[in-house]
């Protein structure tokens, strides 16, 4: 009976852990560094601004190291890819991304300066205008989206532009699991190995050169 909770516990284990969901956060605001972080859950990892690290030691110089004998390199296989099967295969990859992809937060937010010129701020407030609702439909039809702000607007007495983009994409490991088994048999379907062809024999090579030589 142990035994078989314990194949109980590892199995829910693995459940969570396959549901858990991983992704990438930007945010980019005017004025301010770029930020970008990896998430996992409710983790979140820094990677840019970088954290400056403390300036290492001057390290010791390497003593050299003894050359070691060249092995005689072993021939290769050489493998032909079907490229029309690669695309077609990838095309049906991407597709099955659709709607598995979630965006936690989409906002996207531009402030055009209208105070030297407001004929032309306006304009550009149109034309952004535009340019958010082909955004918002193009990620509405390829991701499913939990939080959107979208704000495009013109301050007649600002003189310099200010914008805002933050965006959280996270998918679930298993997802992850399933697409990378798919594309790895995908790139194996899609090879074929190229056969080199035989070498001539050292006997025949030199019977074929002693009647040329006579």
């Amino acid at each position: 009976m142990h035994a078989f909770y314990i194949i109980l516990i590892i199995i829910a284990v693995l459940v969570l852990i396959s549901l858990l969901r991983v992704g990438v956060l930007v945010h980019a605001e005017s004025g301010a560094e770029l930020r970008l972080a990896a998430t996992a859950g409710f983790l979140k990892i820094r990677i840019l601004p970088k954290k400056q690290k403390p300036e290492k030691k001057q390290e010791k110089p390497e003593k050299p190291k003894k050359s070691k004998k060249e092995k005689p390199e072993k021939e290769k296989k050489k493998y032909r890819y079907d490229i029309k099967k690669l695309i077609s295969g990838g095309l049906d990859l991407l597709s099955s991304l659709k709607h598995k992809l979630l965006l936690r937060r989409l906002e996207l937010v531009y402030i055009a300066p209208g105070l030297n010129d407001p004929a032309s701020a306006a304009q550009m407030h149109g034309r952004l205008a535009g340019i958010a609702g082909f955004i918002y439909g193009a990620a509405q039809s390829a991701f499913r989206i939990r939080h959107e702000h979208i704000v495009t607007n013109t301050d007649f007495t600002r003189d310099e532009a200010y914008y805002l983009a933050e965006v959280s994409i996270s998918i679930a490991l298993w997802e992850i699991l399933y697409i990378g088994i798919a594309a790895l048999r995908l790139f194996l379907h899609s090879r074929h190995e190229v056969k080199a062809e035989p070498k001539p024999a050292a006997a025949d090579t030199k019977a074929a050169e002693e009647p040329a030589a006579g």
